[in-house]
């Protein structure tokens, strides 16, 4: 029965991809995580991990079928570009808590920043080369500050922590 369902799930996502946006491909994380999960983990899911799937369907039907036609115009490639990175993401949430489970949250986190650093290295030194110095203050720095300690960091390090302790279902 949970296989039929998780098809039904699968098969509604694959209807809304063309539609997704970054809003509504957002709200499918989860489903695509349990999905993830499910075929590489053999993780079983429950009624409360199937419900959470049709409620965040529902929720990315709720945002595709309040837009206007207009809005999707011209957005295959984002749309295509957006869903490429949730699956991508769902592998990294399913395939890390292996990594976590033999390393912990902090070594894990600190070994992904660090393999990510030659891809992120180029754009860094790109966007600052390009940077009008003069129009950033020290505020501005200050902001940049807090947010990578705390949104990427602090984060990830909390975000890798809890997977430990979660399963798909």
């Amino acid at each position: 029965m949970a296989n039929v369902v998780i098809l039904l799930v699968l098969l509604m996502v694959m209807a809304v991809i063309p539609f997704i946006g970054q809003v509504g491909g957002q709200l499918l994380l989860p489903v695509f995580v349990g999905i993830v999960a499910y075929v590489i983990l053999k993780e079983r899911m429950g009624p409360a991990a199937l419900f959470g799937m049709a409620l965040a369907v529902a929720g990315a039907l709720l945002v595709v079928l309040r837009a206007s036609p207009s809005e999707f115009r011209g957005t295959i490639l984002g749309d295509a570009l957006t869903a490429a990175g949730i699956l991508a993401f769902s592998f990294y949430i399913v395939l890390g808590r292996r990594l976590v489970s033999r390393m912990g949250s902090f070594r894990a986190v600190t070994f992904a920043f660090f393999f990510a650093m030659p891809f992120m290295l180029p754009v860094l030194g790109f966007g600052l080369a390009r940077q009008d110095w003069h129009l950033v203050t020290w505020k501005g720095i200050a902001a940049l500050a807090y947010m990578l300690v705390f949104a990427n960091i602090v984060a990830y390090i909390l975000h890798i922590f809890a997977l430990t302790r979660l399963t798909a279902g």
